[in-house]
């Protein structure tokens, strides 16, 4: 290798500017300056992997129905016999009401669809008590019965009442969601 070209390539790296391997191999290698060497491991070494918030996944929403205990839901999509016709007698009784449904409005909705609950009624006595969940849209997402000593044993009028009232629609509340109990005096004829 001439002595002009490897002055010219040691001037050359100690200005900063890129270097190229000689066409020729050479015993000797460039020499660098501190500026250089900094240069080029900061262009050469991977950057650090950072997590930022876009990065990171977000917790999954919670919705109106991760709020109530869907155990014994009867809201399963199943249709509604809204043609039933009943015997005996139905009377409902002291609402209890959790949320921000007043409770003559959830009275008032159940009252317009009592042809329902007394379709459900098979001549039994007893009480009923449905324990709805009401979405912050008035939509039911839960409706069950609360048995107790006093819920007719050996029917399905007790599941039927509670399913009257799957698709039925209560007013917006206020705000987030809403649950009561509606309860339901049966009795013979």
């Amino acid at each position: 290798m001439n002595k002009a070209y490897l002055t010219l390539l040691v001037v050359v790296s100690a200005c900063g500017a890129p270097q190229q391997a000689p066409s020729e191999t050479s015993a000797t290698p460039a020499p660098t300056t501190p500026a250089t060497a900094t240069a080029t491991a900061t262009a050469t070494a991977a950057p650090a992997p950072t997590t930022t918030e876009k990065d990171a996944t977000p917790p999954p929403q919670k919705t109106d129905a991760d709020l109530f205990d869907m155990t014994g839901n009867v809201c399963d999509g199943t249709p509604v016999d809204t043609t039933a016709k009943g015997v005996g007698k139905v009377k409902t009784g002291a609402l209890q009401v959790n949320g921000r449904i007043a409770p003559d409005d959830i009275k008032k909705v159940g009252e317009h669809n009592r042809a329902r609950i007394v379709g459900c009624n098979t001549g039994v006595s007893g009480r009923v008590a449905v324990h709805l969940g009401i979405d912050s849209n008035g939509k039911v997402l839960l409706s069950k019965v609360e048995l107790d000593e006093t819920t007719p044993k050996g029917s399905n009028v007790a599941a039927c009442i509670a399913r009257s009232f799957c698709d039925l629609a209560f007013p917006k509340p206020t705000s987030g969601v809403t649950t009561a109990i509606y309860p339901v005096e049966l009795s013979k004829k």
